[in-house]
C-alpha cells in the first residue's frame, strides 16, 4: 500500500481509496502522477527489517569476539584426509591389510615408508598405506629413506634421487656412492668395481643442493686408496654426512671425518663396532629369556624411564642399535611406528615348499609395524601361528608343516 494525496483538501489517503475520506471528493486516478505515491512501510516488513538488522549486529559481534567461523574438514567427506609428512602414522585395519601384502617394509620419513612386493621391486607407500611410488626399484634404498624431501633409488641402469612423489630430480650413475641429504647437501662419488674385484675410483666428491646442483667438489683423501688396492673392504666402499663435513668408511668400523674442503678432522667410531651416542635415542629393547634347553628370547621396549611401552613378543626390532659401551640396545620410532619382523621357527624352515623369497631364512621373515601403544599390524592368523611355534620351542617339541 502507498499513500496520495488529495487534490481537494490535500490530506494523505491510500491509493487505492475511491474517495477522500475526509472532503467527499471522487479520487480519479489522473489527478495525480505515479510520482506523487509514496511508499509506506507496514509493521510486518518494519519488524522483518529489525529482525535482520539485529542478526547481522550479532554476526559482526560473534566474528569479532571467536574469530572467523572455520570449516569443519571431518564433516566434508568429499574432501580426502592430508595426513601431514611429519604426523604419527595411524594403525588401523586398513592400514594394516595393506601393509601385511609386502614381503618387507622400511621405516617412514616425511610421509613415505620403502616397501618390496612380491615381485621383488622396491616402491614407497604413505601414511595411509596406499603405494604412491611405483616398485619400480630393483635394490633396496638400504639406509636412504626419505631425507629432506629426496631419497636415493636404484634401477638395472642407474641410481637417482627422488622426492615425495617420485619425480627424478638428481640423476646418478650405476657406479656412483652417495649420502643421504643432511642439512640440505649430499655427496656423491664414482667407484668402479673391475674384473678383479677391486674398485677404480673418481678424485672428488661431488657435493649437491636439494635442487640438484653440483655446489663444490672436494678432493677425495688417500685412504681409499686402500680399497682401489684390493686390501681394503667392501663396506668401506660408502660414503657418510654429518653436519661437520663427510664420513668415509675405512674398512669395517673404522671411519674417518672430512670437513668441506677435504680437511681431516677426527677418526670416529661407528655403528658397524657397536659404538652410538645413547643420548639421541628414546627407547630401549629389554629381553626376556626363557631357557628350558631351547634358547628363546622375547623382546620388548621400554622408555629410559623403565616403562613398558612395547610388551615383549616373538618379534624384534632391525632397526635397534646395539651400544657396547653401555651393554644396552637403542631406538626410536619413525612417525611413531617401529619395523617389527616375526619369524618363523627354524624347525620347519626346511618343510616349507612355497618359498617366497628362495632362501629358508628370508621365507621366516614377516616384516610389519607397531606403534608406541603397542598395537601392530600383525594378523591374528599370524600371531596364532607364532604362538603355535612360540609353544613347541619351549616345550622341545619338533614342529612339521604337517602340524599346521
Amino acid at each position: 500500500m502507498a499513500l496520495i494525496q488529495c487534490p481537494k483538501c490535500g490530506q494523505q489517503i491510500s491509493d487505492r481509496a475511491n474517495k477522500c475520506p475526509h472532503c467527499g471528493y471522487v479520487i480519479n486516478p489522473s489527478d495525480f502522477k505515479t510520482s506523487d505515491i509514496k511508499p509506506t512501510k507496514s509493521k510486518k516488513s518494519i519488524w522483518v527489517w529489525c529482525v535482520g538488522i539485529l542478526i547481522l549486529i550479532g554476526v559482526g559481534v560473534g566474528v569479532f569476539l571467536y574469530g572467523t567461523p572455520q570449516k569443519d574438514e571431518a564433516i566434508d567427506s568429499e574432501q580426502p584426509v592430508i595426513v601431514q609428512q611429519s604426523e604419527e602414522v595411524k594403525i588401523t585395519p586398513e592400514f594394516s591389510e595393506k601393509v601385511s601384502k609386502y614381503l618387507k617394509v622400511g621405516e617412514f620419513s616425511d610421509g613415505r615408508a620403502a616397501v618390496m612386493t612380491d615381485e621383488y621391486k622396491w616402491g614407497y607407500i604413505d601414511a595411509n598405506g596406499d603405494l604412491v611410488i611405483p616398485a619400480i626399484y630393483t635394490a633396496y634404498p638400504f639406509g636412504h629413506k626419505f631425507s629432506e624431501g629426496l631419497a636415493l633409488v636404484e634401477t638395472e641402469q642407474k641410481k637417482a634421487y627422488i622426492d615425495i612423489d617420485g619425480k627424478e630430480v638428481i640423476t646418478l650413475s650405476k657406479d656412483d656412492i652417495a649420502s643421504d641429504f643432511v642439512n640440505g647437501r649430499a655427496v656423491v662419488y664414482s667407484a668402479h668395481l673391475n674384473d678383479d674385484w677391486t674398485y677404480t675410483l673418481s678424485d672428488k666428491f661431488r657435493v649437491y643442493n636439494t635442487q640438484g646442483e653440483i655446489t663444490s667438489e672436494v678432493p677425495l683423501p688417500n685412504e681409499h686408496a686402500l680399497i682401489q688396492s684390493g686390501e681394503g673392504d667392501d663396506e668401506a666402499v660408502s660414503v657418510g654426512l654429518t653436519d661437520k663435513g663427510i664420513i668415509i668408511p675405512i674398512s669395517s668400523g673404522k671411519n674417518r671425518l672430512y670437513d668441506f674442503q677435504g680437511n681431516y678432522l677426527e677418526e670416529i667410531e661407528t655403528e658397524i663396532n657397536n659404538v652410538v651416542d645413547p643420548s639421541t635415542y628414546d627407547y630401549i629393547i629389554y629381553e626376556e629369556t626363557n631357557d628350558n634347553g631351547t634358547y628363546f628370547t622375547l623382546k620388548g621396549i621400554k622408555d629410559k624411564q623403565g616403562n613398558i611401552i612395547v610388551p615383549a613378543k616373538e618379534w624384534y626390532f632391525p632397526n635397534a642399535k646395539f651400544d657396547s659401551k653401555s651393554n644396552k640396545t637403542y631406538i626410536n620410532p619413525s612417525q611413531g611406528l617401529f619395523v617389527a619382523i616375526l619369524e618363523e621357527s627354524p624347525e620347519y624352515l626346511k618343510n616349507i615348499e612355497n618359498n617366497r623369497r628362495g632362501d629358508e631364512s628370508a621365507e621366516a621373515s614377516y616384516y610389519g609395524y607397531v606403534n608406541l601403544k603397542g598395537e601392530n599390524t600383525f594378523s591374528e592368523e599370524r600371531w596364532e601361528r607364532q604362538r603355535v611355534q612360540t609353544y613347541n620351542r619351549l616345550n622341545n617339541i619338533t614342529l612339521h608343516l604337517e602340524d599346521y
